[in-house]
């Protein structure tokens, strides 16, 4: 009896786990590269990363390294002066299939 209670608690779990992984709207991760493309033009701002010194995703609705990697991010104009300083550090978020750095 112990045990088919153990494992229904173990099943509930899994349960609540998939059902909280598939209900994510963003997905996020915290990120530090040195090695990245700054793509820039008068009206347009945007960042390739090639490469993570740091990278972690977050615990509920990660955000894969693979994802974010060669993938173009598009920038605001201050975010944009951020990144001519030669440093990326910040938590990058997908939300609707779209790439932002917050």
């Amino acid at each position: 009896m112990n045990s088919i209670l153990k494992l229904l608690l173990a099943c509930m779990a899994t349960m609540m786990l998939v059902n909280t992984a598939s209900a994510c709207s963003t997905a996020s991760a915290r990120a530090e590269s040195l090695d990245y493309e700054l793509l820039k033009s008068d009206s347009y701002c945007s960042v390739i990363i090639s490469s993570f010194s740091s990278y972690k995703e977050a615990m509920l609705c990660p955000l894969s390294r693979y994802e974010v990697k060669n993938t173009e991010i598009e920038l605001t104009s201050a975010q944009c002066d951020d990144l001519e300083s030669g440093k990326l550090k910040a938590r990058i978020v997908k939300y609707k299939g779209q790439l932002f750095l917050d």
